[in-house]
This record gives structure tokens, sequence and C-alpha cells, in this order.
């Protein structure tokens, strides 16, 4: 998102998705977006689920446009194979996870769902 730390930054993303994913410019400001805000969601614990959602979704995206076919890790660093999506598959059970049970104990969420149970009663 920001093209720093030795990132190409959004610009150079765009152009390069668009050549190699035929992706609009649109999805892949959505998914730089996703990815730079959603994981602050998460750690801020404020719509947790939403985050988790996103970055499940963003997860698929890449493990069907890059990772498809891999399955395991190049441990022998082959040319022209990629990286299998293990690793995705945790992800998305962690997203899964958060999707279900949300922030936790001591998420912004749960303060404004106590707040707005103890406003009813």
């Amino acid at each position: 998102m920001l093209g720093i730390w030795g990132g190409s930054g959004p610009s150079k993303t765009v152009a390069n998705w668009q050549i190699w994913f035929d992706l609009s410019p649109t999805v892949t400001w959505l998914v730089i977006i996703g990815e730079f805000f959603s994981p602050i969601l998460l750690i801020a614990g404020f719509l947790t689920r939403v985050g988790a959602f996103i970055i499940s979704v963003i997860i698929i995206g890449a493990v069907l446009l890059v990772h498809r076919g891999q399955f395991y890790m190049n441990w022998y660093m082959e040319a022209n194979r990629s990286e299998g999506f293990e690793f995705h598959i945790l992800i998305l059970t962690v997203t899964l996870c958060l999707m279900v049970a949300g922030g936790g104990k001591f998420s912004i969420d749960r303060k404004m769902a106590l707040r707005s149970i103890t406003k009813r009663s």
C-alpha cells in the first residue's frame, strides 16, 4: 500500500497484476485496501468478523490465482514451480475461527456489544 520497505507501491502493483493475472485496477485496489486495513481491524478488535472475512477472501483469491495446482511447499526451490498453499489453509482456519468466535475478551467489538446490552436493560 505504501511502497516502503522494498515494496513496489500501489501503482506498480496495479500495473503488474493487470499483466500477470488480468485483474482490473478496481479489484487490485480493493485487495490493496483490504490487505492494509483488515489487519488493523483485527489488532484493534474492531469489526473483527468483517476484517477476518476480507482476509479470507483475499487468501482464497491468492490460492486460486497463484498457488493452484501446487499443494506442498517447493522444498527444493525448483524453477517454474510456485510455493504451496498449506500456509494459506492455516490463515483460512484462523480467519474462520475469528468469524465464528469474534474478537475476544479485550476487543472493541465486545465492549460495544456489552454497552449495547446494558443500554437495553
